[in-house]
């Protein structure tokens, strides 16, 4: 079985330029010092660009897809609804999300075998409490699995849990919080860990003074989902 997990953190094989939802707009990515146009579609081997049947030749051969998105930027969703309904006529294919916790996974898969309507679907994943972008962007990938009856998998851990160790940390967490961490967790990652840093310098919020336990919260996140 071959899988596509989206929304997440980065892209494989392929950068979706950001570009690509203006026809006129064009993108400078300085690290290569070379401008693309709108609907650019980049090799993340080689930094140049590629059509999509050859992107999608690429991700064939991929059993685990990682498309990003900023999260209210309707082109992303429309390349990720194409990636899925392409990849799903050639093979069979499950979808994972990142706004959806593991939690809820009954409920995903009622959605997948065409059992609710949108609006229940949307009160019992408690979709606007735990996400709270506009369902609208995603509403036509959201169809296609029910459609297609395609797997639904919900990847995050529950939404309160991050919060939570970015003020007090992984020790302070209730039991009950605690059983949600995955069985491991990297802090390690020297790159990772400056990357981050360098984040949580531009960022200082009330109460979020520890980078340790901002750091802790942002591996879990991303460890659980991974």
């Amino acid at each position: 079985m071959r899988y596509i997990f989206i929304p997440l953190v980065m892209l494989v094989t392929v950068i979706l330029a950001s570009g690509c939802a203006s026809p006129a707009k064009k993108t400078l990515i300085t690290s290569l010092n070379m401008e693309f146009g709108a609907n650019s579609l980049l090799s993340g081997k080689t930094g140049t660009p590629v059509s999509y049947a050859e992107m999608l030749k690429d991700l064939k051969e991929a059993q685990v897809i990682y498309i990003g998105e900023n999260h209210t930027d309707p082109a992303h969703h429309r390349i990720q609804l194409q990636v899925i309904q392409d990849l799903t006529a050639l093979h069979q294919t499950a979808v994972g999300m990142e706004m959806i916790d593991y939690t809820y996974q009954p409920v995903l898969d009622n959605w997948s075998q065409g059992e609710l309507s949108e609006q229940a679907f949307l009160e019992k994943t408690h979709w606007y409490a735990n996400w709270r972008y506009d369902f609208n962007l995603y509403r036509s990938i959201f169809e296609t699995i029910r459609e297609k009856h395609l797997p639904l998998i919900g990847l995050n851990l529950p939404f309160h849990i991050p919060p939570k160790i970015a003020v007090g940390g992984i020790d302070n967490l209730l039991a009950e919080d605690a059983a949600h961490l995955p069985q491991t967790i990297t802090l390690t990652d020297p790159d990772h860990r400056a990357y981050v840093e360098n984040i949580f310098n531009m960022h200082k919020l009330m109460g979020r003074e520890n980078f340790e336990y901002f750091y802790a919260a942002q591996c879990t996140w991303e460890d659980s989902m991974a």
